[in-house]
């Protein structure tokens, strides 16, 4: 980035630009009632809750923002937390998770859609890696040559 004579406040603002984002969603009314466990989740419809989510991600893509999205599982964020040791009734958990999502799950790229149109993209990739990892872990199980097939079928994906 070119060196600027800009206030720190608008410079400050030209890097907010630069950071991408990740968004941890409760697709499901399962999922979201499973958070309503913890108190510092203060949303109580998940109705509402996937329209503040559906602003949040336009506002963001409005100002010039790149934002994915991720499926929020509160029975792996649970063991997660367990795992990690944090508090699993804070918003910093919460977000702590979400960037493990952003680096090790599935995510699809948040481009303007409404939800209701972007969902299944991102349910579908997420059944995609699913069967790739339960495939690999059976192929693992067999042995060498099932890896050779294995790592010959995924190069040509």
């Amino acid at each position: 980035m070119a060196h600027t004579d800009r206030s720190d406040s608008t410079a400050r603002q030209v890097l907010h630009r630069e950071i991408a984002g990740t968004m941890g969603l409760l697709a499901d009314e399962h999922d979201f009632h499973a958070m309503r466990y913890y108190r510092s989740f203060t949303f109580r419809d998940h109705a509402a809750y996937l329209r503040h989510v559906e602003a949040v991600l336009k506002a963001r893509a409005d100002r010039g923002g790149h934002t994915t999205i991720a499926l929020f599982d509160p029975v792996a964020y649970a063991g997660f937390c367990a795992t990690v040791g944090i508090d699993a009734d804070t918003a910093a958990g919460r977000s702590r998770f979400t960037a493990v999502l952003a680096a090790r799950g599935t995510t699809v790229a948040y481009d303007g859609r409404p939800l209701v149109d972007l969902l299944p993209s991102l349910l579908d990739a997420a059944v995609r890696r699913a069967t790739r990892e339960h495939t690999a872990t059976i192929l693992a199980a067999i042995g060498p040559c099932a890896l050779v097939l294995q790592s010959q079928l995924w190069g040509q994906v």
